[in-house]
């Protein structure tokens, strides 16, 4: 992502959008626009794996690599969020500067979720973004590209390896979610400590325990959960 203050990239921003005279519901400006405004903050950037970094922007919005819409199934207004779901947590933006390109309360709302704030552990992020339904589906296609592109793992680093199992974590935990298997906002430790797929694995616990706060913050379980759940054997 592109390295300049906040002032001048909004500057910058504002400038793109001023060309276009017509918009659409939740933004003052179309999806062309919000293309042109990403492709000027991504620049030439890559991800780690060597792939340009709006392809993974493109296919979370429904797009080919190259821009073109997809997946029909996508409204105007949600297309630009998930084209924006990186833009703020990646650059020196904030969610505020998004109104005053035209965004309406609940773009700007979804960007808000959408957004790792600073300093916040991963999975705390995750489980903090399940209490909101509309960004679930947002963020299952964002972990389920970048596993789809990730490093080889013959090659890659303890800390990446690492970093794609948190994903996994992570894509289990709002699948759970989603299919109102868990509460949102349920621990993510007991949910790792029950799910099948992951056999209260000793590696999946480090991870969680490095990357959350949650069991210390949330004691649900499941919806159907008829024995309270002590937190003695956890530490």
């Amino acid at each position: 992502m592109i390295k300049k203050s906040r002032k001048n990239l909004k500057k910058d921003i504002l400038d793109l959008i001023a060309r276009e005279q017509i918009g659409n519901e939740g933004w003052c400006f179309t999806f062309g626009t919000a293309k042109s405004i990403l492709e000027y903050v991504c620049g030439s950037g890559q991800r780690n794996s060597g792939r340009p970094t709006v392809a993974h922007l493109y296919a979370v919005a429904g797009c080919d690599e190259q821009g073109n819409i997809v997946r029909t199934d996508i409204s105007a207004s949600h297309r630009i969020v998930r084209l924006f779901h990186d833009l703020f947590e990646d650059t020196s933006l904030e969610v505020d500067d998004a109104r005053e390109w035209g965004a309406n309360d609940e773009s700007c709302s979804m960007l808000t979720h959408l957004t790792r704030k600073k300093d916040e552990l991963y999975l705390d992020y995750i489980v903090r973004l399940s209490a909101h339904p509309e960004c679930i589906d947002i963020k299952l296609d964002d972990i389920q590209d970048n596993m789809n592109h990730s490093e080889d793992k013959k090659t890659i680093s303890v800390e990446q390896f690492e970093k794609i199992n948190r994903k996994i974590i992570a894509n289990n935990y709002l699948k759970a979610v989603k299919s109102e298997t868990i509460e949102p906002k349920s621990s993510i430790l007991i949910f790792v400590q029950n799910d099948p797929d992951f056999q209260n694995n000793a590696e999946n616990l480090r991870i969680v325990r490095k990357w959350s706060t949650a069991p210390i913050q949330y004691m649900t379980h499941t919806k159907n959960s008829s024995k309270p759940i002590s937190l003695y054997n956890l530490c």
